[in-house]
């Protein structure tokens, strides 16, 4: 009877133990997928960005695709839906966000923002860049962060 009831107690240990476990292998699936999703949808606002003109055109914080007209347009964009590399829409996605930071840095000091403003025009001879960031969320919690650099 006690050998009956150690392998009724082992057997019980061996099952919560898989169960745990494959219930962390789906939350850590459910992340990394989340995360490989925000990370294309931060990816998409930066092939955006390089089509954009440089020279300040646009007004800053854009919130609609119709909003973007030029580099500076992403200055405290935000959308939600998320845009497309095409500027359309990500409609499906609406708890999604794009949240745009940029800035200017010398091409002496890529660690420290420069005092310039990314709503004025930069100079073209290459000692300036823009750095894009996108922070993707879904509702309302951020999920990843990416940079960019982009010439002028």
């Amino acid at each position: 009877m006690e050998v009956l009831m150690a392998a009724v107690v082992i057997s019980m240990g061996f099952v919560g133990a898989t169960w745990a476990m494959s219930a962390t292998a789906r939350t850590q699936a459910m992340y990394s997928e989340r995360s490989y999703v925000a990370l294309a949808l931060a990816k998409e606002l930066y092939e955006l960005a390089e089509t954009l003109p440089k020279q300040p055109g646009g007004a800053p914080g854009a919130t609609s695709a119709a909003g973007v007209l030029a580099l500076d347009s992403l200055a405290g964009g935000s959308f939600s839906p998320p845009l497309k590399a095409n500027g359309s829409t990500h409609a499906e996605m609406s708890s999604w966000r794009q949240q745009c930071s940029l800035a200017v840095y010398d091409l002496s000091d890529l660690s420290t923002p420069t005092e310039d403003s990314p709503l004025d025009a930069l100079p073209a001879d290459g000692s300036k860049l823009y750095r894009l960031e996108v922070i993707v969320s879904e509702g309302g919690q951020p999920i990843e962060t990416a940079h960019w650099w982009i010439t002028p």
